[in-house]
């Protein structure tokens, strides 16, 4: 039997068609006219999840919620979080704020009325929120979310998503919202994007279980990511750029074995099961570093960002 090793982690799925990929750039008034195809890999997931006894964080497009209705229902009743990626797959940096602000209200009215219960995370298509749009994050605020998933604290190999220096741990942000990052793999001096998407399936597994090992050492979490359409390897081909096929295409169907070997060797939580133990673990030790900062004017006061297991 194999040992599951500590701390716990985040497993979490970006439940979108395979059509939403920013890779293929298909364009939005196709859509309507193409098929879902989550069906069968949604099934995979939430039998593997099931094997593992796993509570998964389900960022759902709120697209894909109006016109499957009945699958985001059964994810929630199986048990899992439903969170938000937003209405129409439309990259952050490409929004106004008021374009934004639209987005995630309807995406999130969308999937509430469908569970019938507050939805408090947020994920941004492509990772999308980077230091030129960090208002966003303010705005998630100001509309009920509690926590994010998009920053990734380094910049990309294709330099699209990104934000080099940015906390590696569970972060509390000035406006208040709880910003848990993606993993990413140190190289000698180098951070590389890791355990999420195409670097799950290009990066050897040696990688993989280096990245969990480099977080289990700094007590951090790693925040698995998936997409149900990297488990669809029959998926319909596009003619798209050399390297954009190459990322999206390759090893689709190793995913699912790859995430049954981190499933079977990790204790996983739902992003709302690690936001809720954050706030009765870390508020009341900050509400005591805050009141003897107050009582010692001498003492510099705290930094207006605070990280949990630094």
């Amino acid at each position: 039997m194999t040992i599951k090793i500590q701390p716990q982690h985040a497993f979490t799925v970006d439940l979108e068609a395979w059509f939403h990929a920013h890779n293929l750039n298909i364009a939005r008034s196709q859509w309507d006219e193409l098929p879902l195809r989550l069906d069968e890999p949604v099934q995979q997931l939430l039998m593997l999840l099931e094997k593992h006894h796993t509570r998964a964080t389900f960022f759902v497009l709120g697209y894909v919620a109006r016109r499957q209705p009945s699958l985001v229902t059964a994810i929630h009743q199986a048990g899992h979080e439903i969170a938000s990626h937003g209405m129409n797959h439309q990259r952050v940096d490409k929004l106004s704020e008021s374009q934004f602000r639209d987005d995630v209200s309807r995406a999130k009215q969308t999937l509430e009325s469908l569970i019938g219960e507050p939805v408090i995370g947020y994920r941004a298509p492509a990772y999308s929120i980077g230091s030129e749009n960090h208002w966003s994050l303010d705005v998630l605020r100001e509309l009920g979310m509690c926590y994010d998933s998009s920053i990734y604290p380094v910049r990309s190999p294709h330099s699209r998503y990104g934000v080099p220096g940015a906390s590696l741990s569970p972060t509390t942000l000035d406006c208040g919202l709880y910003e848990f990052p993606l993993p990413t793999w140190k190289l000698f001096h180098h951070r590389l994007p890791a355990a999420t998407g195409g670097y799950l399936r290009l990066w050897p597994m040696l990688i993989t279980r280096q990245t969990f090992s480099q977080y289990d050492k700094a007590n951090r979490p790693v925040v698995v990511n998936v997409h149900p359409w990297e488990l669809d390897p029959g998926q319909p081909r596009q003619a798209v750029p050399f390297m954009r096929r190459l990322t999206h295409y390759t090893n689709l169907s190793k995913t699912l074995s790859r995430l049954d070997r981190v499933l079977s060797r990790h204790e996983f939580l739902t992003l709302r099961d690690m936001y809720q133990q954050y706030i009765q673990t870390m508020q009341p030790k900050q509400k005591v570093l805050k009141q003897a900062s107050t009582q010692n004017r001498t003492r510099p006061t705290l930094h207006k960002v605070s990280e949990a297991n630094a």
